[in-house]
């Protein structure tokens, strides 16, 4: 988040991986995080399995 804010960027992007059932549901530790504290928006970002 420093470094965003260093920065001046307008979004942030991060990946979340989704491996098991029960993560769908949760978000990681530090993604949570950012989200929480982060005064820039957050766009949360799953891998798509076909």
């Amino acid at each position: 988040m420093r470094v965003a804010e260093q920065y001046q960027v307008t979004d942030i992007v991060m990946g979340k991986r989704g491996y098991q059932p029960w993560e769908k549901v949760l978000v990681g530790s530090v993604s949570q995080a950012v989200i929480e504290n982060s005064s820039i928006p957050v766009i949360l970002v799953e891998e798509r399995k076909n």
